[in-house]
């Protein structure tokens, strides 16, 4: 749902509103009259006068009573309620209706939820409704105490009304077979509905109908994406499968192309001038966008003026402009394996927003002036700036540099590195996790298909860029809110936030029971009162460079939240901030291109605050555009694994198991980073339970265990493309 921007990016509501009070005193409103029927349909059988019920509602003037009474005599009226008796009512003998959101168990234990109420749904009673479906339940009667029962009567809006799958014709009628985990019947395409569409190809499908006493849902095919198992057809069904958009509009492109990228003189006339200034860009050697950039120049013998300069992107993209709703609708861009789904138009993104070499860019900056004996920050400005990259940097050139090879700025990026070193010492010290990180990437032939693998270090190259722009995104909210010199604003200013919540204590007790009982550690977790980032860090020393590190890591890593975008700042635990935000990624983060209108607005317009309502919906919904465009990734990244260990059917790999489950050990391959599951079903020589924390699968009779982060040495059986399934089996 597109909504219309303000000028600080924040987004309006297009929902209505019921009033709230703002005293804080009871409101007879729509909330309250849905908490009043929940009240009496938990309570199925019994009689309550209106006392009874405005206790329960907290009612406590004369005249907050009387509107209870009105709200239960509306209710009897309505035929929710029935009187039994002077002034008392009941819930009506009817059996009665709820809208619900339907949630769907693949072991048939489904539910309806309404207002914190799960109704049990028995799988027979479900009528073709889907998860995440809101719904009509018909409530069963039900003695005081048990958990409510019911049947759907109507699906009123399917969450989902778009399936990607595999097009089977049928002479005059075809199917659309899916591997939609929710949806266990194939979709019915009847005559004139999939003409476009040949065999065996992906195609997306519009559900148009479920009649009620057929087993097939019809639809209508809206798009082929061509065959299925060509590498371009599955990663534009990947995205369809996440509703994410697999071409970019014309019509926005068309946008893109009549921005004026003229620099003029009245622009740079109101910035501040780096083009003279020793600038560059360090890239992955593939990066078509560069966002940001590093100047650097010596103000005296040991104190350096270093300068993060970000893509202006705000300078050409508008609030509720035509390219800006799309942004915002986006979200994010998302990167597969094989291709980069931009958010904005190629124009702006590759183009006239890239901090190419030799090209005046416009940017928004924070320019630091740091003493560089102790890395630390004696002052800092926040600007629009315009610079001029002289070089390009890929991560693997640095890094030769670093390591002692010749080239150009070396002296500048040893300085650059040596402070960088700096910051993160003190980062962990302040209480930043230390997790080791490595990633595989694949090799791809020009069909996309994966012919071999290799691992990318975050070497010291890598360190220096993510310890400058940490530092950039830090100052930036630090600086919104809690202003280091100059008068703090009157009232706080909405303002977005990159937040991590501290672990949670319930999953870290059972990690360090785990560990604890495993004897895998010198300390003992359990004994600490509360889980911090010290705790984790000092355990990481512990067992750094030994082969307990792979086990404990991933046991550690599970007792971590996920981070998201809020405008409730709670501090980023992970990385030990106080206050933290996203600033230096515009041309792919849209939250990025909030803070910087915001900037604009409190410290440069010096205007009011934007309304906090508005700007906790960008945050919420970006947040979740987010959480998709990583399932994506995963998702192409798993298909990727199958289509690479198929060619290695019987082979035999080492591996880590990263999970166990009531069905199965789930292993890493050491080499290739590529994901299986050893199935329950292969384990002949034992019965496997689950043990209580989740971190090991063990044997009821010879008492064999699977723990999570041991080696194994596993054979590849089987791999499913269509399914993203890797089968293993155990090997002595």
């Amino acid at each position: 749902m597109k909504k219309k921007a303000t000028k600080a990016g924040g987004k309006k509501s297009s929902s209505k509103r019921s009033n709230k009070a703002s005293t804080g005193k009871f409101v007879l409103n729509d909330k309250t009259v849905k908490k009043l029927q929940e009240f009496f349909r938990s309570n199925v059988g019994g009689s309550y006068n209106y006392r009874q019920v405005s206790a329960y509602l907290q009612a406590q003037t004369k005249e907050e009573k009387e509107l209870v009474k009105s709200a239960l005599e509306r209710l009897a009226q309505e035929k929710t309620l029935e009187r039994v008796g002077r002034g008392k009512y009941r819930f009506h003998g009817a059996p009665a209706t709820i809208e619900a959101t339907f949630q769907r168990r693949n072991n048939g234990a489904n539910s309806a939820v309404a207002d914190q109420t799960e109704i049990a749904v028995n799988e027979r009673n479900r009528h073709h409704a889907l998860n995440g479906d809101t719904v009509l339940v018909r409530l069963f009667p039900h003695k005081k105490g048990a958990k409510p029962e019911g049947e759907v009567v109507k699906v009123l809006k399917r969450s989902k009304e778009h399936f990607v799958g595999v097009v089977e014709r049928k002479g005059d009628y075809a199917f659309l077979v899916t591997h939609d985990k929710y949806l266990d019947s194939d979709i019915l395409l009847p005559k004139g509905s999939f003409e476009k569409a040949h065999d065996h190809d992906k195609a997306i499908v519009h559900m148009v109908k479920w009649p009620e006493n057929s087993k097939n849902p019809i639809g209508e095919v809206v798009d082929v994406l061509g065959k299925s198992g060509v590498a371009d057809t599955e990663m534009h069904a990947i995205l369809a499968e996440f509703d994410l958009p697999y071409r970019y509009p014309k019509r926005v492109e068309q946008a893109a192309e009549k921005l004026d990228a003229k620099i003029t003189k009245e622009d740079i006339a109101e910035r501040e001038d780096f083009r003279k200034v020793t600038t560059f860009t360090i890239d992955p050697a593939d990066a078509k966008d560069f966002d940001d950039a590093i100047s650097v120049r010596n103000l005296d013998t040991d104190r350096w003026e270093i300068g993060v300069h970000i893509a202006d992107v705000s300078h050409y993209v508008k609030p509720g402009s035509l390219i800006d709703e799309e942004a915002y609708s986006r979200g994010c861009s998302v990167y597969l394996v094989d291709r980069t789904v931009p958010m904005l138009p190629e124009r702006l993104c590759n183009d006239i927003c890239s901090l190419r070499p030799n090209e005046d860019r416009l940017c928004f900056s924070v320019i630091f002036t740091i003493d560089t004996v102790n890395a630390r920050v004696v002052n800092y400005r926040i600007r629009h700036t315009v610079i001029n990259s002289d070089h390009r940097f890929s991560y693997e050139e640095v890094q030769l540099i670093l390591d002692g090879e010749e080239g150009p700025y070396a002296a500048e990026l040893r300085l650059l590195d040596q402070v960088a070193q700096k910051l993160r010492k003190e980062r962990f010290k302040g209480g930043s996790i230390n997790f080791s990180s490595t990633e595989v990437k694949f090799l791809l032939d020009a069909q996309s298909n994966p012919i071999g693998v290799e691992t990318v270090v975050n070497g010291t190259a890598h360190q220096l860029i993510e310890e400058f722009m940490l530092l950039a995104n830090r100052t930036v909210a630090k600086r919104i809110n809690n202003p280091t010199r100059g008068p703090k604003p009157k009232t706080e200013r909405a303002f977005i936030y990159r937040v991590h919540p501290p672990i949670d204590e319930y999953t870290f007790k059972q990690a360090a029971a785990y560990l604890d009982e495993s004897n895998l550690l010198p300390m003992k977790l359990r004994r600490e009162a509360k889980p911090t980032a010290g705790t984790i860090n000092r355990v990481l020393e512990q067992i750094a460079d030994t082969p307990r590190q792979p086990l404990v890591e991933m046991v550690l890593v599970r007792t971590l939240m996920t981070a998201y975008y809020s405008c409730d700042n709670i501090g980023h635990f992970g990385l030990g901030f106080d206050y933290y935000t996203h600033f230096t990624s515009p041309i792919r983060r849209y939250p990025d291109l909030v803070v910087h209108r915001l900037i604009d607005r409190y410290l440069f317009e010096k205007a009011k605050s934007v309304k906090y309502n508005e700007l906790s919906e960008v945050a919420e919904y970006t947040s979740k555009c987010e959480e998709v465009a990583t399932k994506a990734e995963r998702a192409s990244v798993k298909y990727m694994q199958v289509r690479y260990l198929d060619t290695k059917i019987g082979k035999i790999f080492d591996g880590i198991i990263s999970g166990v489950t009531e069905w199965g050990i789930y292993v890493q391959l050491v080499q290739s980073g590529c994901d299986g599951l050893i199935p329950i079903r292969s384990l002949e020589d034992d019965f496997y339970e689950l043990d209580e924390s989740g971190f090991s699968l063990i044997g009821k009779r010879y008492k064999r265990v699977y723990r999570v982060g041991e080696k194994i040495t596993v054979r590849v059986v089987s791999c499913d493309a269509e399914r993203r399934l890797i089968d293993f089996e155990a090997v002595e």
